[in-house]
């Protein structure tokens, strides 16, 4: 049975304390590690699938995010307004148009890659009291 001290604490709270946010600092590092990784995947994927006319979608194709959020997608790297009309040839490729048929080649990553995080987690899960044996 845990004692306590003068104050009404339990002995040993400010270690555990120190133990879960350690703990928690090794998981939002891997989980980030994770989900940058099957960002980068989606986003080789989406180059594969997407319709190849000059490649300037294909090489738009990128990752962006930070900490445990990352995301893939079609960015334009100049102005606002070349932003916004990039961004539709995106929208119409994807969805199609009037007279343009659609070519998805984001949705389809997407999926691959949201099909990969389960097996990445479960492996990380495995791996989790190696990591922290030590803290």
């Amino acid at each position: 049975m845990a004692a306590k001290t003068a104050l009404g604490r339990v002995d040993g709270t400010d270690e555990l304390i120190r133990r879960m946010k350690a703990i928690l600092k090794i998981v939002n590092k891997e989980m980030g590690r994770i989900n940058r990784e099957n960002a980068e995947r989606g986003a080789d994927r989406a180059r594969q699938l997407v319709p190849y006319d000059t490649g300037a979608l294909a090489e738009s194709i990128t990752i962006r995010g930070q900490g445990s959020t990352w995301r893939f997608g079609s960015f334009a790297r100049e102005n606002v307004n070349e932003t916004r009309a990039f961004t539709m040839v995106a929208v119409w490729v994807e969805y199609g148009a009037r007279k343009i048929p659609a070519h998805p080649y984001l949705r389809p990553a997407s999926e691959f890659a949201r099909a990969l995080v389960p097996k990445d987690t479960k492996t990380f899960a495995r791996e989790l009291p190696f990591l922290v044996k030590n803290v």
